[in-house]
């Protein structure tokens, strides 16, 4: 079984994402990706190439990007907001907590740079309780994909109801893959 998995290159994860949410932009209507001035370090160049009708740029206001979010779910949207996981769980929790979570809006989170993977921008741009803050919120499911072949996409679809907060790193990493087997919202089957 272990001979059947494939080291295929470095990549970061937030490239995953990017090919995952252009994935899903082609496959369902309803996902529109909301950004706060950070398209290019989410890699939503794809999607907003082929989807620039369902791409939002909010600007440097992260509160207003959960709110828009919020809303578009009314109307039946799937929203992806992203940003850089400072600003998409400390910086709007409050948003987050109220308008997103509690009333269980199908909103995607989706934070590039999580942790402290992003010591060369320094501390304002790190945060450690990312993960903490999000897992206490009623319905909120987290994941944090171990590499580019498992990106958050894939486990954050549109398919999956509730509020999700995928967390991406910066940093090119080894992937693997193993033809066949794979269980929803779990991963790969090596065993």
């Amino acid at each position: 079984m272990l001979k059947e998995i494939v080291s295929s290159g470095n990549k970061d994860t937030r490239s995953g994402f990017g090919d995952g949410i252009a994935e899903l932009g082609r496959t369902n209507p309803n996902v529109v990706a909301l950004t706060a001035d950070l398209a290019g370090s989410l890699k939503l160049n794809q999607f907003m190439k082929e989807f620039p009708e369902r791409f939002i740029q909010v600007g440097i206001a992260e509160a207003n990007m959960m709110g828009i979010a919020a809303g578009l779910t009314i109307g039946g949207k799937i929203p992806y907001t992203t940003t850089f996981a400072n600003f998409s769980t400390g910086r709007v929790y409050d948003q987050i907590r109220q308008s997103i979570a509690y009333s269980g809006k199908n909103v995607k989170i989706c934070a590039s740079h999580a942790g402290v993977t992003l010591g060369e921008d320094g501390a304002t741009h790190q945060i450690l309780e990312d993960i903490g803050l999000m897992k206490m919120l009623p319905g909120m499911t987290v994941i944090v994909p171990c590499d580019y072949a498992n990106q958050g996409s894939n486990y954050c679809d549109s398919r999956s109801p509730g509020t999700c907060l995928p967390a991406f790193r910066k940093t090119s990493l080894a992937y693997f893959h193993q033809s066949g087997r794979f269980r929803d919202r779990k991963g790969p089957v090596f065993f």
